[in-house]
């Protein structure tokens, strides 16, 4: 774990029978184009920003997902201490395949007052796909172990590198 003011990191924070149920849902989903979750006028300048496929799922799988993801979150002290929650958002789910990158940019701020990043995937199983965060002027790049999540200030420009190979 590593708590500053900028951001919350915990190293495998979810079981790895919590991630095997996670990609059950995921087969269970409807994968549609990242840019659906895009809010702004001009859909040509967001297509430089990122690029993605996300997952949506029906609504009873949503909330398995929920309580998977809120119930890890919420058994760390850590998590409350770092964030006090006033209000969160559904978890999105994107799958980052070779090629896809998000650009430098920062959450929008109706999704709540902070963002999470869990990584899924073992990091030995893709090359890229680092999350940067942009703290005090400086770079932090994380690509940590499976059932790993970084929190972050809502605010906090960040991006994901280019994936390069698998998923």
């Amino acid at each position: 774990m590593a708590l500053t003011p900028d951001y919350l990191y915990l190293e495998r924070n979810l079981s790895q029978e919590d991630i095997n149920k996670i990609y059950e849902l995921i087969e269970l989903g409807e994968e549609v184009n990242g840019m659906n979750t895009v809010i702004g006028e001009d859909p040509s300048f967001f297509a430089q920003i990122k690029s993605n496929t996300q997952i949506i799922l029906p609504y009873e799988e949503a909330r398995v997902l929920n309580d998977i993801i809120y119930g890890t979150l919420d058994s760390h002290r850590e998590f409350h201490d770092f964030t006090i929650p006033i209000q969160s958002a559904c978890p999105t789910l994107s799958r980052m395949n070779v090629g896809d990158f998000y650009k430098p940019h920062q959450d929008f701020y109706k999704n709540g007052d902070f963002s999470t990043t869990l990584f899924l995937s073992d990091p030995d199983t893709y090359e890229g796909g680092e999350l940067c965060l942009w703290i005090n002027d400086e770079e932090r790049m994380f690509k940590p172990p499976q059932g790993s999540s970084v929190t972050y200030r809502t605010g906090t420009p960040h991006r994901v590198n280019t994936v390069t190979k698998g998923t």
